[in-house]
Order: structure tokens, then C-alpha cells, then sequence
């Protein structure tokens, strides 16, 4: 829709520029949009400044805005700072002209300062993603952690790189990766200081990975490890090139009963005492955690055999055994009664099905259509043989009359509906008819009993007929 007026947009409600931005390739906020055209940019800006997304240098000047706007800072829910981004528009290009921050001082000394300022404002901060290399690699990131301490509250992920690859994956699943960084142990320990800080006021924390991948001197993760609080936590995952104590490690798991999964690195020094500081501890009443684990395939088989283990199904374990302990023979003759018992099973089977008519449904039906169910002829010693009136075979001769007429009513209807003659339910094909209609088939034989009995109502008949005719031609004529 063309648009001849900016100011149009002004008075659109936010939630329909948000729908706008749901189309874009790339997800951004109203302050991102800005920022692609200065036709937008004298839109959003007055109208539409809600900062949700953040995406800039350490030194821009919104950070400056978001320290001296504490209830813009309220409003920002990710924040990404890298080296350089591409921008068409800067921040300070667009922020100057709703606000007067162009005297503010942003040389490389205040690096980083204002976004200290800016982060405890933001309250509402739900993820975090700072590259801390190159032109940063001179700041100190004690102030930035407890910032983000205070600010944690809904805080959900962090990823941070520092010197190489520092990242970490929500507060809830907080991954610590460290590589490339300087060999000596106290710089580590520096780096590492704060961020057990901020973990320390997290205390939903629930699981904690840390792997260092850096050669040199090992991390000494002990002191920090043991001063660690964590109520919720569940599991947890040290190794690479890190150094805990044993002490340590026993103090760290006795302020976190809840432990169910631990990794340690399997380093050859802290090895032994680390488990013999350890059984007291895994081996209590109840259990500290259910798994453990050692970064060294020989440490693992060492530990599965020394440490507690999982519980497991005894009687599998019994048929294990006694799987083990029978001879081929006997596991023989087993598998051949097992295979006897299925033939058998499946005959069995076979014989319920062939003894249900071909084709026909359940209850008598047949794809929709009522199957008529075939008369059942008179037993021999039904029938008195008296001449009555109304005889069972007179019925059963109705019956299958009527019987035959349903028949070729079905067949009429199965063939509108064009269904195969060769899926029909035995009784109804026409091939069963001719069959019946030239041997006499099962619907039209009579017993034995039948045929004599009417065999001899047909002589009794002939011979009153006769002895009815006999008088008229012996009388003489007159």
C-alpha cells in the first residue's frame, strides 16, 4: 500500500509494525528497522523507540542511552555485541535526534563503562552475547559479571568468547568452553573468578559443563569450585586441561546433595585421591549422585569397578546366567519347542480362519451389505411322517425360497457396486450357483429320510388314484 505520508505510520499501533517484522529474513525490533532506511528511521523513531534487540560495538552510544534511560533499559531483552557490525545507519545518527547525548564522552578509556551503567537497568534481560577478543581484549570483565549478576533474574542464555571461545548456554544449562587462552594459570584463574561470581547469584542453576580446551598449565578450578552454592544444581560435567583438588571436590559435593550426574577429569595426579577422597561421600546413605564418570577410558573402567553403580533388572541377570551356564544342546532343543509351539499356534489360526466363510464380514456382513444366512434343513427325527398339515419340510422349503430370493438381491447389488465376483462371500458367487443348479449342491439335497418319505406319499397317492378309477371302469353299461 503506497504511502505519500510518513507520519501515517506514527499513529499505527506497535503490534502491527511487529507483523511487519515477522516477514523480514532476518527477526530484528522496531529500533533494528529503523535503522535499514531514513524513510523508517523519521517513522520508528519518534513514534515506535521500544529497544528490545540490541546488535552493536562495545563503544556506541547507545549504551550511554540505555545508562542515562533507565526505563528504556527495562525494555531490552538481548543484547549482542561484537567487534564490527554492518549498519547502514549508526545509533548515534539516529539517537541524537530524540536525544542530546552527543557531548558524552565514548573514547577507548570509557570502553565498556557505560554498558556496566546500562546492564543492572535491565531487568527484563533474557539473553546475552558478548565477543570479548580483539579491540576488547583490554577490558576487565569483573565489572561486566557482577552486572549481569544483578541483572539475572530472567537471564537465559550467555555466550561469551574470551580470548578464543568463552561461551555458555543459558544460566539454567550454563556451558563453559575456554580455548586459546593465555598459558599461565593465573590469567585463567582471573578470568574464571567472576564467573563463578555470577553463577553464585543464579541459584536455579541446574547444570554446569565446564571444558577447557587450552594447552599449558591446567585451569585450577578449586577454590571458586568449592565456594559454589548451588541448591538446584543436577549435574555436572569438568574436564579438558583443569586442576581441582580433592578437598575441594569433597567440599563441593557436600554443600550439593542433589547431584545426580558427575564427570571429572581424569587427570593422572588428582586420579587416585580424587576417588578414595570421594567413596565416603558416594558410597553414603543415600548416595550423593547416581552416575559418575572420568574423562579417561581407563579411569572410567576403574571407576565402574570401585564406585557406585545404577541399579539393573535381576531377573534378566538371572537368565543371563543361566543362559551362560546351559549347554548348546539344552538351548538347542529350546529354540526348536519354542518354534513347535508356534506352528502349532499358527495352524491353529489358519483352521479359525478356513472355517469362517471366504469373504464374508463380521456379523454377517459383507462391505456393507447383509449377508442372507443360508436355512438349516430339518433333522430326520423332526418330522412325524403323519401327513400334517403345516410340515417341517414345507417350511424349510419356504425358507429356501426365500433364501434365494435374498440371494440374487445381493448378487444384483455387488454387481451395481462393483466389486469383483471373485471377493464375493462363497455362498453368493455364481459359480456356487451353477454348481448347485447341476449336481443338486448342499442348498437343494435332501436326506435319505426325505426322499423315501416322499417317494412314498407319490405310491400311497398313485394307488388311491387307481382304486378310485377301478369301480368307474369295471361297472357295465346299460
Amino acid at each position: 500500500m503506497p504511502l505519500t505520508r510518513p507520519t501515517i505510520l506514527i499513529a499505527l499501533p506497535v503490534e502491527l509494525l511487529e507483523l511487519i517484522l515477522s516477514h523480514l529474513p532476518r527477526r530484528a525490533d522496531l529500533f533494528s528497522l529503523a535503522q535499514t532506511s531514513r524513510y523508517l528511521h523519521c517513522v520508528i523513531v519518534p513514534g515506535h523507540l521500544y529497544i528490545r534487540e540490541i546488535q552493536a560495538d562495545l563503544d556506541d552510544a547507545v549504551w550511554t542511552l540505555l545508562a542515562l534511560r533507565p526505563y528504556l533499559a527495562a525494555r531490552v531483552h538481548r543484547i549482542d555485541i561484537r567487534t564490527a557490525h554492518r549498519k547502514r545507519w549508526g545509533y548515534t545518527a539516529l539517537l541524537n535526534e530524540m536525544y542530546s547525548i552527543s557531548g558524552t564522552p565514548q573514547g577507548s578509556a570509557d570502553k565498556g563503562t557505560w554498558l556496566v551503567k546500562a546492564i543492572p537497568n535491565m531487568h527484563n534481560l533474557r539473553r546475552f552475547s558478548f565477543d570479548h577478543t580483539g579491540t576488547h581484549a583490554n577490558l576487565n570483565p569483573n565489572g561486566l559479571f557482577q552486572s549481569l549478576g544483578i541483572a539475572s533474574s530472567f537471564l537465559e542464555k550467555v555466550e561469551l568468547r574470551i580470548g578464543g571461545s568463552f561461551d555458555a548456554s543459558s544460566l539454567k544449562t550454563f556451558i563453559l568452553t575456554v580455548t586459546s587462552l593465555p598459558s599461565l594459570a593465573t590469567t585463567r584463574s582471573s578470568v574464571f573468578a567472576p564467573i563463578f561470581d555470577m553463577l553464585q547469584s543464579n541459584p536455579n542453576l541446574e547444570r554446569l559443563e565446564i571444558d577447557c580446551l587450552a594447552y599449558g598449565p591446567r585451569a585450577d578450578l578449586s577454590t571458586p569450585l568449592a565456594s559454589l552454592r548451588l541448591h538446584h544444581l543436577r549435574r555436572v560435567l569438568l574436564q579438558g586441561n583443569l586442576q581441582i583438588t580433592p578437598q575441594a571436590l569433597c567440599d563441593f559435593l557436600a554443600h550439593h546433595q542433589g547431584i545426580e550426574d558427575l564427570s571429572l577429569p581424569a587427570t593422572t595426579d588428582v586420579l587416585i585421591p580424587s576417588i578414595l577422597s570421594l567413596r565416603p561421600i558416594l558410597l553414603g546413605s543415600p548416595p550423593v549422585c547416581r552416575y559418575f564418570s572420568l574423562s579417561s577410558p581407563v579411569s572410567s573402567t576403574f571407576g565402574r569397578k570401585n564406585l557406585v553403580r545404577g541399579g539393573q533388572n535381576l531377573t534378566l541377570r538371572w537368565r543371563r546366567l543361566e543362559q551362560s551356564v546351559r549347554g548348546r544342546e539344552a538351548q538347542e532343543s529350546e529354540m526348536s519347542r519354542l518354534s513347535g509351539l508356534q506352528e502349532d499356534a499358527e495352524s491353529t489360526m489358519g483352521a479359525v480362519v478356513g472355517a469362517s466363510p471366504i469373504g464374508q464380514g463380521v456379523d454377517g456382513y459383507f462391505r456393507g451389505f447383509k449377508v442372507p444366512e443360508m436355512p438349516k434343513a430339518p433333522e430326520s427325527d423332526e418330522c412325524c411322517m403323519s401327513g400334517c398339515a403345516v410340515c417341517v419340510y414345507d417350511l424349510y422349503d419356504e425358507s429356501m425360497t426365500t433364501y434365494r430370493a435374498s440371494v440374487e438381491v445381493l448378487r444384483i447389488q455387488l454387481a451395481d457396486a462393483h466389486i469383483p465376483e471373485i471377493d464375493w462371500p462363497s455362498s453368493v458367487r455364481l459359480e456356487q450357483k451353477r454348481v448347485n443348479a447341476v449336481g443338486g449342491g448342499a442348498g437343494d439335497s435332501r436326506s435319505a429320510a426325505l426322499s423315501a418319505f416322499e417317494q412314498l406319499e407319490i405310491t400311497l397317492a398313485n394307488k388311491r388314484k387307481g382304486q378310485a378309477d377301478e369301480p368307474t371302469a369295471s361297472a357295465p353299461s346299460v
